[in-house]
């Protein structure tokens, strides 16, 4: 979801003054921990959040799945610089 998108959201479902709590997750922040993260994974990550994700556990799941991107992307790098290795 982009900031813009969230502002929307925001102003049609709250009032200004209601008291409400928000978890997000910025890229930057998520990129000091993991320093592998890339643009690609990170617009996967962010659709995956907003369309797929169970919300009832939030932070675990979405630490969980950036790793799962991160390695599986790491896992692809990996297998394509081998193939063109010969035996």
């Amino acid at each position: 979801m982009t900031r813009d998108d969230a502002i929307e959201q925001l102003k049609e479902m709250y009032e200004p003054n209601e008291h409400i709590i928000i978890a997000w997750w910025d890229q930057e922040f998520v990129k000091e921990q993991c320093p592998e993260l890339t643009d690609e994974i990170w617009e996967v990550v962010a659709d995956w959040s907003e369309y797929k994700l169970d919300w009832s556990n939030i932070n675990e799941d979405i630490d969980d799945y950036i790793c799962d991107q991160i390695r599986d992307s790491l896992n692809n790098n990996n297998n394509q610089s081998q193939g063109g290795q010969d035996d």
